[in-house]
């Protein structure tokens, strides 16, 4: 199967039981959540956690049982993420280590950040595969990312950390991110829903 599919079962019973319960605790979010290795791969992401493009992310959503685990999670976190007015991506993903709603690296909303960088990425990849279930609800966490919360990558060791492409200005982590939206060829139109009737559903 590939993707390190064993080591991101074994995670997903502890990740989505954590995420249900309202607040991440440990450290499962590459597993869960796979980063692009170009952009969201840091110094303590495990290489074989990331997936390297667009082709990657979509034969991702091509095995059956990842593709499952990944729709529970998403499914959860909007569940969990509901119950805040404000700041619902950091209460949920980075409250739980005494992170800042606004930071740099682990003094920020990392996982935030990460969070909505694998969701505009499966956004991408569930719209070529015309998969409106995995679309819909990426573009259901993105809508909680308002832009109350904010991020720098610097010193973290990433792929564009390490180009200087980070500063110690926060970005606003507000609706899709467009920035791996560059990385993986595609633009915005990609986040824009999917219509089931053109697809033959229901």
């Amino acid at each position: 199967v590939g993707f390190a599919a064993a080591k991101r079962e074994r995670s997903h019973s502890e990740a989505l039981k954590e995420i249900l319960a309202g607040k991440k605790k440990g450290c499962w979010i590459w597993w869960s959540f796979p980063p692009l290795r170009s952009y969201g791969k840091d110094k303590w992401t495990p290489d074989e956690a990331c997936l390297d493009d667009l082709q990657s992310a979509k034969d991702y959503l091509r095995q059956e049982n990842l593709r499952c685990n990944l729709l529970e999670i998403l499914e959860a976190s909007c569940q969990s993420m509901a119950k805040h007015t404000t700041m619902a991506p950091w209460h949920v993903f980075d409250a739980g280590f005494s992170r800042k709603p606004v930071g740099v690296f682990t003094g920020g909303p990392v996982d935030s950040f990460k969070v909505r960088a694998c969701c505009t990425m499966f956004a991408a990849a569930a719209k070529e595969e015309n998969d409106c279930e995995v679309h819909e609800i990426c573009l259901a966490v993105l809508d909680f990312f308002t832009g109350d919360c904010a991020y720098s990558d610097l010193k973290s060791g990433s792929a564009l950390d390490k180009a200087g492409k980070w500063s110690e200005k926060c970005v606003q982590l507000k609706g899709p991110d467009k920035r791996i939206l560059q990385l993986l060829g595609t633009d915005l139109s990609v986040c824009e829903p999917m219509s089931r009737a053109a697809l033959g559903g229901s």
